[in-house]
């Protein structure tokens, strides 16, 4: 299960709003919010996109989203 309060916490210190990061994942906002409250998992083609566009080690992202 996705930990959102951690990539939450990225997001914002890297100044990104999630309509950007939606769209850049190939998500629509609707679904990325869904995400983000826990409703839906993150797919691992999400996870693998969201890692390079937020520049996460392996570390970081295996804390997040694994």
């Amino acid at each position: 299960m996705t930990d959102t309060k951690k990539l939450s916490e990225v997001i914002q210190s890297k100044g990104l709003k999630l309509e950007f990061i939606a769209k850049s994942i190939g998500i629509s906002v609707g679904s990325m919010s869904n995400k983000m409250n826990g409703k839906t998992n993150f797919k691992l083609p999400e996870v693998q996109k969201l890692k390079e566009l937020l520049n996460l080690s392996a570390k970081e992202a295996y804390e997040i989203f694994f």
